[in-house]
């Protein structure tokens, strides 16, 4: 065995709701900065996605060989995360 991964099967329904907040996010982002510059914003005019899920790297060989010589296997806890970066472009008026 080279190591252990742990990861989703099935990263969808995770990066959707990413999605989700990010684009909320966004848009409150976005009313804040028009409000601060004394405009309204009036329509998303583009969207655009990147990021996405990315599955833990492994181990490096150095913890691996360390792994080896002790007597058992711990596992640790962790996080799984899922990423989604978005840029949209707002129009704004007064």
């Amino acid at each position: 065995m080279n190591g252990i991964n742990f990861g989703l099967s099935d990263p969808t329904a995770a990066e959707n709701a990413a999605r989700q907040q990010a684009v909320k996010a966004l848009a409150a982002k976005a009313n804040l900065y028009a409000a601060a510059t004394g405009y309204r914003v009036q329509r998303l005019v583009s969207l655009n996605e990147g990021g996405g899920y990315t599955p833990p790297s492994p181990v490096p060989m150095l913890a691996m060989a360390r792994m080896e010589k002790s007597d058992s296997t711990p596992v640790s806890p962790g996080e799984i995360a899922v990423r989604v970066d978005i840029s949209a472009i707002y129009e704004l008026g007064r």
